[in-house]
């Protein structure tokens, strides 16, 4: 209704240059539940399953209890639905289709990074469960209480911004090549 009211005052014109921010605000609206409640999951098992895969690489002792429970020299830790990530990788796509709208001028592209979000943010938390547990491991058991635990996931979200800036950067790049090949060809 808002939108139709903005429409029908502002015009087609001004409506166009205002629909992506208009849209941007449904963003301040709660996910669905059961919306919220599968990507949660989703999130959870996959962050568990690269954690995994981690610790393997690095050659520290794991047993796989289930899907979501480790067995790891000296703890068992569980990958719990607080623990998917969910929050930081909501910032994350709030972020990637914000710079995606300023510096990115085509849909795909700017679809591409927003999809990125995705694998990015599993890999991060995947990363985070991974240096919880090491730390458990070398320093003991009572690291499962540190700070960089309980309140230390913005750390892990700084650090995803680097590979999501990265591809935004290439993305640019590979439009303004884009651009300039065009612009080459209609010349000749």
């Amino acid at each position: 209704m808002f939108a139709g009211l903005c429409a029908w005052f502002l015009g087609r014109q001004l409506m166009h240059a205002l629909i992506f921010p208009l849209c941007f605000l449904l963003l301040m609206a709660p996910l669905p539940l059961v919306f919220s409640n599968a990507l949660e999951s989703l999130l959870q098992h996959a962050s568990a399953a690269v954690a995994y895969l981690f610790f393997e690489i690095s050659g520290t002792p794991v047993y796989a209890i289930g899907n979501l429970d480790f067995q790891l020299p000296g703890i068992t830790i569980e990958v719990a639905p607080e623990c998917s990530g969910l929050h930081s990788s909501f910032a994350l796509f709030i972020t990637s289709l914000l710079a995606g709208f300023v510096f990115l001028k085509s849909p795909w592209t700017r679809a591409m990074l927003c999809l990125a979000v995705l694998p990015l943010g599993i890999l991060r938390n995947a990363f985070r469960i991974f240096t919880v547990g090491e730390l458990c491991v070398r320093f003991g058991p009572q690291m499962i209480d540190s700070y960089i635990h309980r309140t230390g996931g913005w750390l892990f979200f700084l650090v995803s911004l680097g590979p999501l800036f990265l591809l935004l950067f290439l993305l640019a790049l590979s439009e303004r090549s884009r651009a300039s090949a065009n612009a080459a060809s209609t010349r000749l």
